[in-house]
């Protein structure tokens, strides 16, 4: 019986492919799947506080008469990457077209699997302040730290794996590196540095629906940006096959 499963080529890519053009599709993706996440726990925030508490392009709060269980909103942004991973990695094995599954890559890694991992080894993350609210060991912080990087990683890492295993050989882990590496270095300058400056300076910072119109303008800035370059993130000929 001949089996579904169809390997992501990298030699479909020449170097041609590899244009600023790709990067600029993929770091804007990756802008939008990181709002997205942040939007899962406003929200739930939100439906369980019934009020905003104020936040900005990567930390957020329950408002401050907030009398829920803040962990659960806390568990919301997670869980909605973990979804994401997962739905990828299966559609990195079984999409019907190899199309299908370049796509899948791009937002695989542009939820940002390999940052969770490094958050949780680092003492951060949402995942511990989940943890620790949820078993209530605050004072036993390496408990809680190895507790949180064995959840994260039995979420994040097979994942990573399932796309680096269907990826053939050459330059493979030169390519994952980037993918995975490169966006969390450009979240630090770009978001965390540049527009959470600009937010603390009073730009555009009235909020809608619990968050401040700058970043929906940005948001609204890189779906546009992705959507106009979406196509870059698969090998030319195969893009240009579609047709």
């Amino acid at each position: 019986m001949k089996s579904n499963i169809s390997i992501i080529n990298l030699s479909d890519y020449q170097k041609s492919d590899f244009k600023p053009a790709y990067w600029i599709a993929f770091l804007a993706l990756c802008m939008i799947m990181g709002e997205l996440h942040e939007q899962a726990h406003v929200q739930t925030g939100y439906w369980l506080c019934g009020c905003y508490g104020e936040r900005n392009f990567n930390i957020w709060v329950t408002c401050s008469t907030c009398m829920a269980n803040g962990y659960i909103a806390t568990l919301a942004g997670p869980l909605f990457s973990y979804i994401i991973y997962w739905i990828c990695a299966y559609r990195i094995r079984y999409a019907p077209t190899t199309i299908g599954k370049w796509y899948a890559l791009a937002v695989l890694f542009a939820t940002l699997p390999f940052a969770r991992i490094f958050t949780a080894i680092t003492g951060g993350g949402d995942e511990k302040m989940f943890i620790a609210s949820l078993t209530g060991v605050h004072s036993s912080a390496i408990m809680v730290r190895i507790i949180t990087i064995f959840a994260v990683s039995v979420f994040c890492l097979p994942p990573i794996m399932i796309a680096a295993k269907q990826l053939t050989v050459k330059h493979k882990w030169l390519y994952l590196l980037a993918l995975n590496i490169g966006p969390l270095l450009f979240a630090m300058v770009w978001q965390w540095q540049i527009m959470n400056r600009l937010l603390s300076a009073g730009v555009l910072v009235r909020s809608f629906a619990g968050t401040p119109l700058l970043i929906g303008v940005h948001f609204l800035a890189m779906l546009t940006l992705f959507y106009c370059l979406r196509h870059r993130l698969i090998p030319y000929r195969l893009s240009r096959s579609r047709y």
